[in-house]
This record gives structure tokens, sequence and C-alpha cells, in this order.
């Protein structure tokens, strides 16, 4: 949005509030018997108006905006760094893995935060930032888990390994802040503590499905989705049983916001609705290129392209 139409919105909105204001400060006067006529305060509530109009028309046609104005005029911030992995936070946040494997993480206005980067560990692999006070870190190649604190500050580290867990390659934090994991030689979902109890599984879900092959794991609203990109989206209920399947194929992840699942294929991005079942393409304010990849939160979109992270705003 222009700062011109800001102005004048805001102008509008001024005027209409003074004009309510003051009729009802004439209603008062009258009744209380003052000697102030209504035509005499009235004409100067019209003088007093003309001059609020000439004040904001003069800012519109200047390249000055007050203030209070800045920071909603903004379209965009871009954050000029190379990732290979992405990921935010209801919070705003961004998370960006460097090509080295190095953890930063950023403000909604761009602004660099926090670091964190181990080198004994490998490759960072994947990042849940579901809660933003206690991050996951996987590194898939040592089966390791870091968690950190909002600051990137290591809290304390699991090796699944250690719990006879292995090949696990797909997990997620849950509402109560355990793990829910897909174990790969059993063919179950999975909740587990930080010291490997098993407190929740399901049924063997290769009866279920013949080729199964989970990427994506995330519990929102007492509800597991595990996507499996050749036949879709497996729901669960908190305890671990099979609800249905979302027919939504081919995807690497998701998002879920209130009640829609946000979701990209290729250069568009959809919505779908999981109580009315509707499905939706959106109308983006910018395009999506080859490779590039698409987020959303309440107020903003991020745009991951090859060596930049553009932050869109919602006006």
């Amino acid at each position: 949005m222009k700062h011109s139409a800001i102005i004048g919105k805001v102008r509008n909105n001024f005027l209409i509030t003074f004009f309510v204001i003051t009729s009802s400060l004439t209603l008062l006067l009258k009744e209380k018997g003052t000697a102030l006529h209504f035509t005499e305060l009235n004409q100067s509530i019209i003088q007093f108006s003309e001059s609020v109009k000439l004040h904001f028309t003069s800012l519109r046609k200047s390249s000055i905006v007050p203030f209070s104005f800045r920071r909603r005029v903004r379209d965009e911030v871009t954050i000029p760094k190379s990732s290979k992995y992405v990921t935010t936070d209801k919070l705003n946040q961004i998370y960006l893995v460097t090509p080295n494997d190095e953890l930063i993480k950023y403000s909604a206005e761009g602004q660099e935060l926090f670091h964190f980067h181990d080198r004994t560990l490998g490759e960072i692999t994947y990042i849940d930032a579901t809660n933003p006070f206690q991050i996951l870190v996987f590194f898939e190649d040592f089966q390791t888990i870091v968690w950190l604190d909002r600051t990137l500050n290591p809290i304390s580290t699991i090796n699944l390994s250690h719990f006879e867990f292995f090949q696990i390659n797909t997990l997620a934090v849950s509402s109560d802040n355990h793990l829910w994991i897909y174990d790969n030689t059993t063919f179950q979902l999975k909740k587990i503590n930080n010291q490997g109890q098993v407190l929740i599984e399901s049924n063997e879900l290769n009866a279920l499905i013949d080729d199964l092959n989970p990427n994506f794991l995330i519990e929102k609203n007492n509800r597991i989705y595990l996507n499996n990109p050749e036949t879709g989206i497996l729901v669960f209920d908190n305890f671990g049983q099979f609800l249905q399947i979302i027919a939504i194929t081919n995807l690497s992840d998701f998002q879920i916001i209130n009640n829609q699942l946000f979701y990209q294929k290729e250069r568009t991005f959809h919505t779908f609705h999981f109580q009315t079942l509707d499905k939706k393409r959106l109308n983006l304010p910018f395009e999506i290129g080859k490779n590039e990849i698409v987020f959303t939160q309440k107020n903003y979109w991020f745009l991951v392209r090859e060596n930049e992270v553009v932050i869109f705003d919602k006006l």
C-alpha cells in the first residue's frame, strides 16, 4: 500500500472521529444552557476540518512519510544469504541454515539475531521451530537431536541410536515437548520422551499402505500429520490412532495454520480447508521462480531464493 493511500485513510478516520466527538459536545452544551450557539460551533468545526484536509494533502504530495506510518509502508525486506534449509516460527522469525551448516536466526525485519554451529555433528537435515523457545535441530547422519533455546544456545542433546532407534529421518516436536518419530524398522508412528521411552505408538502402517516412505511430520491442534508423498498425508489423533488420508500428493512439506493446510505445488501456492474440504490456489504478491520456496505466517510471506530470503508484508 502506498503511503498516500495510508495517509488518506488515516485522515478520513480522524475526521469521522472528530465530528462524532464535537457533535456530542454540542448537544451537551445545549443541554447545559450554554451561550455557545450550535451554528457557530459547527462553523468552527468545518474550518478546522478544512485545515486538517490541507495538512494531509500536503503530506501526500511530499516525499516525507510521518514516522508512525513508516513501518506499514515497508513492502519487503531481503536477507542476502544463501541457504540450504529455511523455516519460520509463529513469531515470524526465520531460521536459516547456510551451506556450511551454520544456523542463523533472523527477525521478521531481516535483523540477524543469533547463531548456532556444531562442526562435530555434520549436516543439519531438519529444524522444528513449532516452539520458538525450544527448537529442535536434527542431524540425521549421527541420529542426533540438539535442543536449542530462543538464543540458539544448546539445552540438551539426544542420540536416538542410544535408545535403539535407527534410520530415523522423520520426526517432530509434540505439543508437550516430547518427540514424534516415524520408526522405519517397525513401520510405526511413535511418541517418545527425552529418555527414549515409548509413550504412544500406532499400529504397523505397512498393513495400511504398501509404499510408505514418509518425509515430513508435524503435530497441530491434537492431530499428527505424516506426509507420504506417494499417497498423501496420513492423519492421526494424539493417541496415535489412524484417522484418514488427505489425498494431496508429491509434497515435501506443508504448514498448518488455524484450520487450513498451506502447501506449495511447484510454482503455485494452495490452501486446503479441513472443515469445508475446499482447495484454493492463492494469488501471491510475487512470482514463485523455479526451485523457490514459499512460507507464510500471520503477517508475512517468505520467499526463499537461491541467494536470498525475501520477506513481504501482508498489508
